[in-house]
């Protein structure tokens, strides 16, 4: 099973656990935050999505830090100003997202029925298999309410842990 530790608001959380629910046997979502975060020290997470500005970590600065390092992929959104040199000498695989051009993984020509995820350069997976850099078109469906950072949070999943 895969541990995928999220920093986001809680209506992102739910949006992004409820397209990931098929996949509960192969990956579990757990949303850290202020209160939760020295009961998940010791948890070695394959993957940390970092979608909100961390200013409330003051106290926790160095666990959240600790968690960074000791995990195989961080996601990072680059749109949101991250004053913490959380991921400071951290060595591990970073993949940025959003809006912005410089991002690893972004959106283009987004619709209400469709987006294009952009790949900006390769990345490897958990499986140590290459997905190369390209465009992949997206067709959300009626009932989706999910956001632009939702759909690249996703798609990172889906990348990342080879999920179809």
């Amino acid at each position: 099973m895969y541990f995928i530790g999220v920093i986001l608001d809680s209506k992102n959380f739910e949006n992004i656990k409820a397209e990931v629910k098929k996949y509960k046997e192969k990956i579990r979502l757990i949303k850290i935050n202020t209160k939760t975060i020295e009961n998940l020290q010791n948890i070695k997470f394959d993957l940390i999505i970092l979608n909100k500005e961390l200013d409330k970590f003051n106290k926790q600065e160095q666990i959240l830090k600790k968690i960074c390092q000791n995990a195989k992929y961080i996601a990072l959104n680059v749109d949101i100003q991250m004053k913490k040199n959380i991921l400071e000498n951290v060595k591990t695989n970073i993949i940025t997202f959003g809006l912005n051009s410089k991002a690893t993984v972004t959106l283009s020509s987004i619709t209400q029925e469709e987006c294009l995820i952009d790949l900006q350069r390769n990345i490897e997976n958990i499986e140590k298999n290459i997905i190369e850099m390209g465009e992949e078109h997206i067709i959300l469906t009626e009932t989706s309410n999910l956001r632009n950072y939702e759909i690249l949070i996703i798609y990172i999943i889906f990348a990342i842990f080879n999920l179809k």
